[in-house]
């Protein structure tokens, strides 16, 4: 995925953020072919997400 796949995927989860309860994290280990940057911008992607 690409920074716009990666904001596109995100901004499907807002509506389970603002009805509170949910907090996304990566849900097993991290593929070994995601590269680093990608990797990076997805945590400060959610982290600006969760800033709501």
């Amino acid at each position: 995925m690409g920074k716009q796949e990666i904001r596109e995927h995100l901004q499907t989860l807002r509506p389970l953020l603002t009805e509170g309860g949910f907090i996304p994290t990566v849900d097993h280990l991290v593929p070994p072919d995601v590269p680093l940057e990608n990797f990076l911008f997805y945590m400060a992607e959610k982290k600006r997400l969760l800033a709501i």
